[in-house]
């Protein structure tokens, strides 16, 4: 049987075809194969710059196997292969014919009277951010990108929509209950009543309704309607005393709402004076986005996150073990650019519970994670939905209830009662006398049903205080459940496996199977909101930057090419020290047969490299044993951390342990357990090195250079420079301040820290960063001891350049705030970066500051349009800036890929001005940010 894969073949080499296995419809996807020329036509004449497709078999498809990444041949080979390999990725990139738009031109023009107009800074309304004084004009000119939006086009120009917000009484905080409250109210309530079509309505299904429709309030401010809950499975509300619940009848209050004018939004996108975006069109665009959301948030069997801008249609899945699986998905969102009004689409990729019997998520779930504990598997399975397969309603038709997983039934503190042990009073036993039976006997009695495995632990329906105990094997969990908690190392190994996408892919898949889930084409999308999504991705121009010269020891000078420079002969600018060291090999089950003498040939070829690199090292300690079998059981931390503190008893002054960890065997566990025993209580400095790494020949070599970069930073080295003006902006006084909070992950102890911290250069060469760390209030964003965090880098500063003063300028970078927290970092971190400066008193000059913030955790990718601006994985060349055509006209920002992309779609980081006491220049500022990230 013929399938829908195509191959492409680019070149052939000592008997092999070099090709790219496409898959078509349901199969897409792309790889870039090796095929033995048999298993095809012949095409042994094929030339490398002639592309041949060939359909295949199913059985064909099956032995393309190995990836061109992983085979190893002869470097001539190979460098014929990476030719071919550049064709096949642009043929791939290219995919079917679609239209390129050419970047619109009206919107350059107004970009240019934006920056070019003397009123922009004399609004009526005062800018919070600094305007934008130019865009960039260095690097290579005329980069045409496909940048993954789409332009929102008003079918008429007085377009209106109707804002509602909701209240509802008593509260309801669980979200799906609260989801389906709403629902109720527009199908079946005041909407229905006024003839309000359910097409023309949008909800965000918490606070707010948008429709196309006025609503008649009459003369009153609200309409007040008791919903009468029940759920989508049931044919009703329920009846008699559970109907009187105040949970099952709700009050749902509709406010009246505001008239939205989208007009009011086009007017201000257009506009040339700057002005900043004020409250009416940030409702606008949130009203948008919701109306974005209405199609796929309506569409049966699509999951939708909490956050109610990602969707993914109901598919098989990606195994990633452990009861979970890898869900495709869209995300979108609306954004205002300088003269349009756009939808940013994306491919997105998160982790589901796998559906199917509880008990055989539970199996799987155990065998992936080991003996860690019941309480573990506990948070695993609260909140999990589950149908149960012994209880059916009698009203509604024999349908099946369905309910929430609490935890796992507790005897006291006894976690994991079972059907065997767990015992109740029966009131319905014979003679109406009551018996105090097992679960495992009520089962067989009441449901006629014999417990395949009594001795698992019973889950809990019901609450902390209505306890509802059901066996496992019982349950059947239903499919689109989002896993809302960090994943484990395998786990977030093989998503990312999964997710990394060739760009191709991704444009194809925005482009087709996104369209449809959003509803783009759709009768029933956003037209019926009066709007036009054009079908087509928008293009912009971009400019290529040239990375930095970088200097090493001794004058030598390298120019990096594509991310990448070759360092087997030059010496670090200052090298470290390393005097008393040793290492520790924790050995896992698989590489017991590497010996201990070719261990230490390995560690004496790592101290030879760190020599020749310029780090002063002698000769490592040896010990007894340099072996630990990797523990695998609870008390693992413990034994890891006795055989450190013997280490460290018998190597006196030890600065520094070099540790092989296993590949696969709770390396993250281990990993956490050495950072945490020897940076809090043995004082040594570690380095971790996985055993897949070190063993092979090919390649040790440079892993070793690798590890002598960390090795000499971590021993007061600098390892090189930038050569001189690199920054652009006058780097001889200059302090780049970095700032980030990392938050608990979710599912965490809401009593848990979130962690704060501040790095920053400790003089003007650059080459060397100190940080300052600290805890505060969970999940609180902005840094509560900022102030102290920027006294001590300040202090560090004086002491690394005495006589010479503070820094002339400070030039902050804040990582992970969202658009709405800007004004808070300038009326929170700005002013505490202040204090800092005024710890000082009179006796100096205070440094000038700007604040920069980076975005990362955004949607916006960029597609090269033509071959020649692409990198083998055929995303764009590293030093990519683009400032035009996706950028604002009210705010100073611009997008820079620094790096090449190995795998996936590259992501560019997203750069936004608020605060500018410095004049940067903008060439100067993009040129530093290039060259400080690359």
């Amino acid at each position: 049987m013929r399938v829908p894969f195509v191959v492409t073949v680019v070149g052939v080499m000592e008997g092999m075809a070099l090709a790219v296995v496409e898959g078509v419809g349901p199969h897409r996807g792309v790889t870039l194969v090796e095929v033995h020329t048999k298993l095809l036509i012949a095409v042994d004449q094929i030339p490398l710059d002639k592309l041949a497709l060939i359909s295949v078999d199913a059985t064909t498809v099956e032995k393309m196997v190995t990836l061109l990444e992983s085979v190893h041949r002869p470097r001539a080979v190979a460098r014929d292969c990476l030719k071919a390999r550049d064709m096949a990725m642009w043929a791939v990139a290219q995919g079917p014919a679609r239209k390129i738009m050419p970047p619109d031109e009206a919107v350059s023009k107004l970009e240019d009277e934006t920056v070019g107009n003397p009123m922009k800074n004399l609004s009526i309304n005062p800018r919070t951010y600094p305007s934008r004084p130019a865009y960039g004009s260095e690097g290579t000119h005329d980069i045409v990108l496909r940048t993954n939006y789409f332009n929102i086009l008003p079918c008429s120009e007085d377009l209106l929509l109707y804002r509602y917000d909701l209240s509802v009484v008593p509260e309801e905080k669980q979200p799906r209950r609260r989801k389906r409250i709403v629902e109720l109210l527009i199908r079946e309530g005041v909407f229905h009543e006024q003839n309000i079509p359910v097409g023309k309505i949008a909800t965000d299904w918490r606070t707010t309704i948008i429709t196309t429709q006025a609503l008649d309030f009459g003369t009153d401010n609200n309409i007040v309607r008791v919903v009468r809950y029940y759920e989508a499975e049931e044919n009703g509300p329920p009846s008699g005393e559970a109907a009187t619940r105040p949970r099952n009848i709700p009050s749902v209050t509709i406010h009246k709402g505001e008239v939205l004018s989208i007009k009011d939004l086009m007017d201000w996108l257009i506009s040339a004076d700057g002005r900043a975006q004020d409250d009416n069109n940030k409702r606008i665009v949130h009203a948008l986005n919701i109306v974005m959301s209405r199609y796929p948030s309506f569409t049966p069997g699509v999951a939708v996150s909490n956050s109610n801008n990602k969707y993914f249609p109901p598919a098989q899945g990606y195994d990633l073990n452990g009861g979970l699986i890898a869900l495709f998905g869209f995300y979108s969102s609306v954004r205002t650019a300088t003269s349009r009004l756009l939808l940013n689409v994306n491919t997105v990729t998160a982790a589901f519970y796998q559906a199917g019997k509880l008990l055989d998520l539970i199996d799987r779930w155990s065998r992936f994670h080991g003996r860690v504990g019941l309480e573990k598997l506990e948070q695993f399975l609260k909140g999990v939905r589950v149908e149960l397969l012994h209880l059916k309603s009698k009203k509604d038709n024999g349908v099946r209830k369905i309910k929430t997983i609490y935890g796992l039934v507790r005897n006291g503190n006894q976690i994991g009662v079972n059907a065997a042990n767990a015992r109740f009073d029966y009131a319905e036993a014979e003679g109406g006398r009551t018996e105090r039976i097992t679960v495992q006997e009520f089962y067989k009695r009441k449901h006629k049903m014999l417990l395949v495995r009594p001795t698992e632990p019973l889950v809990n329906v019901g609450n902390g205080a209505n306890v509802i105990m059901i066996p496992p094997e019982c349950c059947i969990v239903l499919p689109g459940q989002l896993a809302r908690f960090k994943l484990v190392s395998d786990q977030t190994a093989a998503m990312i496996r999964v997710a990394a996408r060739v760009p191709r892919t991704n444009f194809e898949l925005i482009c087709g199977e996104g369209a449809r889930v959003l509803g783009l084409g759709d009768s029933e999308g956003p037209g019926n909101f009066g709007l036009k999504i054009t079908p087509e991705m928008i293009t912009v121009r971009g400019r290529l930057l040239a990375p930095p010269q970088l200097k090493y020891a001794q004058g030598q000078v390298l120019n990096p090419d594509g991310g990448q420079w070759n360092m087997m002969k030059v010496r670090f600018v200052k090298g470290g020290e390393l005097r008393t060291w040793t290492y520790l090999h924790i050995r896992g089950t698989n590489d017991d047969l590497l010996d201990g003498n070719r261990i230490t040939s390995t560690i004496k070829q790592l101290s030879s490299m760190m020599a020749k690199s310029g780090v002063t090292v002698s000769p490592f300690k040896h010990l007894a044993n340099h072996v630990l079998v990797a523990p695998t059981g609870v008390d693992y931390e413990s034994i890891i951390c006795r055989r450190l503190t013997d280490i460290k008893n018998l190597v006196k002054g030890l600065q520094m342990l070099f540790i092989i960890v296993p590949d696969k065997i709770n390396n993250v566990g281990i990993y956490n357990a050495i950072k945490r025993y020897a940076d809090l209580r043995g004082g040594f400095q570690t380095v971790c090195m996985k055993y897949g790494k070190i063993t092979p020949e090919k390649g040790l070599v440079g892993y070793c250079a690798n590890i002598a970069l960390k090795v000499n930073l971590k021993q007061g080295g600098t390892n090189y420079l930038a050569t001189a003006g690199a920054l652009g902006i006058g780097e001889a006084n200059t302090m780049l301040l970095g700032i980030d909070v990392t938050h608990p992950p979710p599912k965490s102890d809401e009593t848990a820290p979130s962690i704060a911290a501040c790095v920053a250069n400790t003089d003007s060469t650059c080459g060397r960063w100190l940080g300052s760390i600290g805890l505060q209030a969970n999940r609180v964003e902005m840094v509560e001891n900022l102030t102290e965090m920027v006294v001590e880098r300040l202090k560090k500063w004086e002491d690394c350049n005495r006589g010479a003063g503070l820094p002339t300028r400070i030039i902050v970078y804040r990582d992970g705030v969202s658009e709405d927290q800007y004004q808070e970092v300038l009326s929170v971190e700005a002013k505490a970066i202040t204090k800092a400066l005024e710890y000082y008193g009179k006796k100096q000059p205070k440094p000038k500051i700007s604040i920069i913030i980076v975005g990362k955790r955004h949607h916006t990718r960029f597609f090269p349009t033509c071959r020649e601006d692409q990198s083998r994985s055929g995303n764009p060349k590293n030093g990519l800036i683009v400032d035009r055509g996706i950028t604002s006209n009210h705010l100073w920002d611009f997008y820079i890929q620094a790096q090449d992309a190995i795998q996936g779609t590259a992501r560019p980081i997203h750069y936004i001005v608020i605060k500018d006491d410095n004049n940067l220049e903008v060439n100067a500022l993009q040129r530093m940010v290039r060259n400080c990230s690359g």
